[in-house]
Parts: C-alpha cells; sequence; structure tokens
C-alpha cells in the first residue's frame, strides 16, 4: 500500500544477559535478482475497505483503496505501471468533516521490479517525486498547495526496491513463496537507503471479498509481524494487508 502509514519496521532486537548491550539478530541476505519474477504480472483491478482497530478493540472505517496494474509501452521498451487512490472521511461534528484522497504511481521493470519512478500526492497538496538511476535518486518534494519544491540527490551503495513507495505487495508476491523464506530488500525510506527483513511465515485461507476464500501466503515485512501482508500468485495478488503499532491496526481488506 503506498498512501498508507509508512512501514518504518526495522530489526527485531532481542535481549542479551543482564549487564550486556542488547543484540542485533542478524539480517539474512539480499535479496537476489533472479529470486524477483515480475513476469507473473497480469493487469488487473482491485478494491480494499480499510478499518482501524483502537486498542480498546474499537473498529472505525478508515476508507477505500483501489489499486490499477497496467503496463505500457515507451520508445519500444515495456514498464509495469501500478497506479493506488484511497479516499478517507472523517466526521466527528459537522463542522470538522472533511475528506481527503491520496495516490500513488509506480513505474518499474516488469520482470525485475526495479524502479524507475515513484510518485506520491495528496490532496492537501503534498507532493513526492522520485526518480531512480543507477547508483542515485533524484527526490524532488513540495509541502502544501503552492508550496517550494526542493530536490534531494541520494547516492546509493546498491540498487534498491521500492519497498516503501507502492511496490511492496507485488515485490512480495514475486518472491518463491515457501514457508521459512526469508531475506532483506535493499530500500530507500525517508531519503535514506535502508534494508528491511522480510519473512514468509505461513499459508493459511483467509475471507477475500468477491473472490470467496483464498489460501494465500503469510508475509512480513520487518522481524516483528508490524506490517503482514496476504499474497497470492494470481490477480489481485495482495488480498489483504495489516500494519500494527501502539495506536492500534489498520487493515486493508479485498472486497
Amino acid at each position: 500500500m503506498g498512501s498508507a502509514p509508512a512501514l518504518l519496521i526495522g530489526l527485531a532486537v532481542a535481549v542479551g544477559m543482564p549487564g550486556a548491550s542488547p543484540a542485533i539478530e542478524p539480517s539474512p541476505p539480499l535479496v537476489k535478482p533472479h529470486q524477483i519474477d515480475g513476469s507473473i504480472f497480469q493487469p488487473y483491478d482491485n478494491a480494499w475497505s480499510i478499518t482501524m482497530r483502537g486498542p480498546d478493540g474499537t473498529i472505525s472505517d478508515a476508507g477505500m483503496s483501489s489499486d490499477h496494474v497496467r503496463f505500457i509501452q515507451i520508445d519500444g521498451k515495456a514498464y509495469l505501471t501500478r497506479l493506488e487512490t484511497t479516499a478517507s472521511a472523517t466526521v466527528h461534528t459537522l463542522e470538522a468533516a472533511e475528506a481527503g484522497v491520496s495516490t500513488t504511481f509506480n513505474v518499474s521493470d516488469p520482470k525485475s521490479l526495479r524502479p524507475i519512478l515513484g510518485e506520491e500526492r495528496s490532496s492537501d497538496g503534498d507532493r513526492k517525486r522520485q526518480t531512480f538511476f543507477a547508483g542515485r535518486v533524484l527526490i524532488n518534494t513540495t509541502s502544501g498547495s503552492g508550496g517550494t519544491e526542493r530536490t534531494q540527490e541520494v547516492t546509493l551503495p546498491r540498487a534498491v526496491y521500492d519497498l516503501r513507495g507502492g511496490m511492496a505487495g507485488l515485490l512480495l508476491a514475486a518472491l518463491p513463496l515457501r514457508k521459512g523464506f526469508t531475506t532483506t530488500f535493499p530500500n530507500l525510506d525517508g531519503g535514506k537507503y535502508d534494508e528491511r527483513v522480510v519473512e514468509v511465515v505461513g499459508h493459511e485461507w483467509i475471507a477475500a471479498g468477491h473472490l470467496g476464500r483464498r489460501k494465500a501466503w503469510v508475509v512480513d515485512i520487518g522481524r516483528l509481524g508490524r506490517v503482514r501482508y496476504w499474497v497470492i500468485k494470481t490477480a489481485p495478488y495482495v488480498l489483504k494487508v495489516r500494519i500494527s503499532s501502539e495506536e492500534g491496526e489498520t487493515i486493508w481488506d479485498t472486497i
């Protein structure tokens, strides 16, 4: 999910012996190019309802999100594009009622899923555009309507994937899904290079809206299970997402 709460889940820290410094569990090896197979993807459209569950178990409607994948040709070369639009409304009083819309748009290599372009926009005027080159990424950001555009160029130690900017679900679905499979994604987060551990934790039946009950792979981003995806190898690929924090959970369910 691109326009949802940020995927800021790091490594789990194990508690050491009394008096000892906490030990960080070693990360699995970086994902290898041959482990990502974007050739499985076909054009599709999907939609999710979004709900929020508070720490006290209270559930509230948080809007809906749509997902559209297409392939385009530019100068004879094929690209995979993904557009996600999220709409939400907050109504506590008539005076405070408001609605918002946000979008993410991604352009990637259709086979390797290496990012070429990623853009995020919101109805309040915020905008971020990331253009990926070999060894660097150009980031253009604007805050609010009429805001001044800022440009940042980040040098990368290695090629990254757009795990944070809208392509997480498809990247997970493109992996060799089997229980126990783990890998580490080189990633860009907040304009800085970082790495995210991914683990396939199981295979289970879930309710998937108009698709009925489907058996999906359960995949975590980070070691704490706070960002969890339920993915399959056929369209629409991402059936459910759950992001957990101390404030509760945000859940995307296929309609």
